[in-house]
């Protein structure tokens, strides 16, 4: 017991001993809020809350003013007098939205309908209305077996090599990566990853990208495994169904609506959630929208969330300050989830790229990507880590040093080198993972071939 109070306080010490704020973020039943925006006022510095409400901030100075921001939930700021602030706990209320007065009549029109066509009709100015920018971006992704069958196809699953725990539930995908992201009207951009951690695999890189998950609602069509129409489109009425669920103040003034966002059928390529509209400017503030599995045309998924938060970047133009997505998943009695998390901070608006500097290459991992140590992540990490994640990165590099010993490696070879007659049709391989060596025999039906001229023939491709 005293082992785990210990690594508890290390872990949480880690998380706050560069920041000069950190605290938590709960509503009013002190229950964590997720993802909650928190940034300096009038900048694109800030960070975000991880699955425990923990936040911290280290870019921080007695003049600037924390703004705190949750989908829902009332807006705060909050200024202080000394510095560092150590376990801050900030409570969050629910919205309170007042309706518009409407003209009723047997054929009233709800009056989302009147807002998201000045939301459509002001698309294209927001979308462009930044020519070009430059930021920094934090990536935080993990995939999460939730539950596992004790046997798949017949073979026992065991632990998974050590993944699961007692509950069936393990990480099999965890990574923090940050980058230089690059943009440029219309769609250029570069994004280059100068840090990557991947728990398991100190010399892997993290298939964290932005670059793969760019979901811009001012398109009119948003790629997934289909083309998803957006609630911006001009065929977004044919799509979807919209309800005011009202408007509220943010603490600068600005009028935001709260709009519902409801497919016409479900099996149609349309999110369903909510978008924020601020009023008279008609872009878009915040939204937490989702699609089923079916309308992506993939049963596999239950459901695609995707999250994000725009804060101002001058009196006309909003930029995207975080970004979500998430998803459940299950197949063949797996149940599986999966989180990422996008933070961008210190843009650089409409900066001048030199000539060439976008090309082919959209994304490139720096060669010393992977080196950085548990002192530099510590020290820069925006959402700090749960503790389940501290745990899974310390049991993986147990497991790491495990899965690279030779006893390992034999053991594994020893299982897979194993001849049968199906081999005889269809090939063979002899591995010695320790050395890094192979060879093999393809099979033979692969080579079969016959032509008038020469009959049939046969023949063995073999590789090392």
């Amino acid at each position: 017991m005293l082992k785990i109070f210990i690594s508890t306080a290390l872990i949480l010490f880690a998380n706050s001993a560069f920041a000069q704020i950190d605290g938590r973020v709960v509503d009013k039943n002190d229950m964590p809020l997720p993802f909650c925006s928190i940034y300096i006022k009038g900048s694109s510095i800030g960070t975000s809350t991880n699955n425990d409400g923990r936040f911290s901030l280290d870019k921080f100075e007695l003049k600037d003013t924390l703004v705190v921001q949750y989908v829902g939930y009332q807006t705060e700021s909050y200024t202080f007098n000394q510095l560092p602030v150590t376990d801050l706990i900030i409570r969050l209320s629910s919205k309170k939205y007042s309706l518009k007065e409407t003209i009723i009549t047997d054929k009233r029109e709800d009056p989302a309908y009147a807002i998201m066509r000045k939301a459509i009709k002001a698309r294209d100015d927001h979308k462009d209305c930044i020519s070009s920018y430059e930021s920094e971006l934090y990536i935080k992704g993990n995939i999460k077996i939730l539950d596992a069958p004790q046997r798949f196809l017949g073979q026992e699953i065991g632990n998974m090599e050590g993944i699961l725990d007692s509950t069936r539930q393990g990480y099999i995908y965890l990574s923090e990566s940050k980058a230089k992201y690059s943009w440029k009207s219309p769609n250029l951009s570069k994004e280059i990853m100068y840090a990557s951690k991947v728990s398991g695999d100190d010399s892997g890189f993290s298939f964290n990208t932005y670059t793969a998950t760019d979901f811009n609602f001012y398109n009119e069509n948003l790629r997934f495994s289909r083309s998803i129409v957006g609630p911006l489109s001009d065929a977004a009425f044919s799509y979807y169904n919209f309800e005011f669920i009202g408007s509220y103040f943010d603490i600068d003034g600005r009028e935001i609506n709260k709009i519902k966002v409801i497919p016409k059928n479900p099996n149609l390529p349309a999110f369903a959630g909510f978008i924020y509209i601020v009023e008279n400017t008609w872009n878009i503030g915040e939204l937490d929208l989702y699609l089923l599995g079916k309308s992506v045309k993939q049963e596999l998924f239950d459901t695609i969330r995707v999250k994000q938060t725009f804060i101002p970047a001058n009196d006309v133009c909003w930029i995207l300050f975080n970004q979500l997505i998430d998803f459940k998943a299950g197949f063949a009695g797996f149940k599986v989830g999966g989180a990422f998390s996008y933070v961008f901070s210190e843009y650089e608006i409409n900066k001048t790229f030199e000539d060439g500097y976008f090309d082919n290459e959209i994304l490139r991992i720096e060669q010393e990507a992977s080196e950085k140590t548990n002192l530099y992540w510590d020290s820069l990490r925006p959402i700090p880590l749960t503790l389940d994640e501290s745990l899974d990165y310390k049991k993986k590099d147990s497991l790491q040093i495990l899965w690279e010993s030779q006893a390992y490696l034999d053991s594994l070879d020893k299982r897979d080198n194993k001849f049968s007659v199906w081999n005889i049709l269809f090939g063979y391989t002899n591995q010695n993972r320790f050395k890094n060596r192979s060879w093999s025999i393809g099979s033979p039906l692969g080579s079969f071939a016959f032509n008038k001229s020469q009959g049939a023939q046969l023949s063995l491709n073999t590789t090392y």
